[in-house]
């Protein structure tokens, strides 16, 4: 049986292979894939608790992981910016005639997608809650029949 395709006896697993060796070539294809640990996981025919510990015993196993996800954040905020500012795309359609062409189409921006960007990236202006110092005491001015006896 190949590498990485179905499950294996634990003991059959070479650790080494996958996080040293030709298998974390693999590894990293999955993770350009945006595979998740999990996937990954079975993928090798390991539990996620493995993964997770080959992480912590070998450096450059982890930092594969490390740089998928942070190319993978790049790339979220970089689409949330651009559903925030609204795009041009194309898109393929067929004419009366049953000929393909392609249209360009705008997607309107988001302002969900504003909101959450500005509350996040600008939180001191642009929050929900706004937090106000209540010390101090105010004063209390009683008029006419409002005054207390004594």
């Amino acid at each position: 049986m190949a590498r990485g395709s179905g499950r294996r006896a634990k003991s059959d697993i070479d650790p080494e292979y996958w996080c040293e060796g030709e298998g974390l070539v693999e590894v990293q294809k999955w993770l350009a894939e945006k595979l998740t640990d999990i996937q990954i996981a079975k993928n090798i025919g390991v539990d996620r608790s493995t993964i997770s510990r080959w992480k912590k015993r070998y450096e450059t196993f982890n930092t594969i992981f490390k740089k998928e996800r942070e190319v993978a954040i790049v790339e979220l905020v970089n689409s949330a910016y651009k559903s925030a500012n609204g795009y041009y795309y194309e898109e393929e359609a067929l004419d009366a005639k049953g000929n393909k062409q392609t249209l360009k189409k705008w997607a309107q921006p988001s302002a969900a997608t504003l909101m959450f960007l500005m509350k996040n990236w600008k939180r001191d202006e642009y929050r929900d809650r706004w937090e106000i110092d209540h010390s101090g005491a105010l004063p209390v001015i009683l008029k006419g029949e409002d005054q207390i006896p004594d």
